[in-house]
């Protein structure tokens, strides 16, 4: 159910009711105030008058210095990306060689490995050598012999 009354804890909004009871609440409080600390209520008026635009003039530089420090911040990300990505030439010549070191051996290894299985002692023939043959004649009778020493 709705209520269409627009009375909220005894003050109509339709009339302006909550600025009103706002400033008789604040009357209240500078009286009060003034009573306390022994200062006139006008005088007490201007002191919080003065207090609430040094408050507003804070909140104000407060916002334009978060708004600066974001703008610091997303430069600042992008200035380590941008150190992230880029490598400096000593670094990168490190790494190069380091990658190139490597290389140089796996190919030695590679090498060496090709060296061992192309020598003859280890070289297993697929059949074995016919009685009639020669060391050192072809094995097949259409190849030329190799030269002799």
């Amino acid at each position: 159910m709705e209520d269409n009354n627009n009375d909220h804890h005894g003050y109509n909004e339709g009339k302006g009711g909550w600025n009103v009871a706002r400033l008789v609440l604040k009357k209240k409080k500078i009286n009060q105030m003034a009573d306390n600390s022994g200062y006139p209520s006008k005088q007490m008026k201007v002191s919080l008058a003065r207090r609430q635009a040094q408050n507003k003039s804070l909140q104000q530089q407060n916002e334009q210095l978060k708004l600066e420090n974001e703008k610091l911040k997303k430069k600042n990300y992008a200035i380590k990306l941008q150190e992230f990505n880029s490598i400096c030439s000593t670094c990168h010549m490190r790494a190069e060689n380091a990658c190139l070191g490597t290389e140089i051996q796996r190919l030695y290894a590679r090498a060496t490995n090709q060296e061992t299985e192309a020598q003859p002692e280890e070289v297993d023939l697929p059949f074995p050598p016919t009685a009639g043959s020669q060391e050192g004649a072809p094995l097949n009778q259409d190849e030329p012999a190799p030269p002799s020493k």
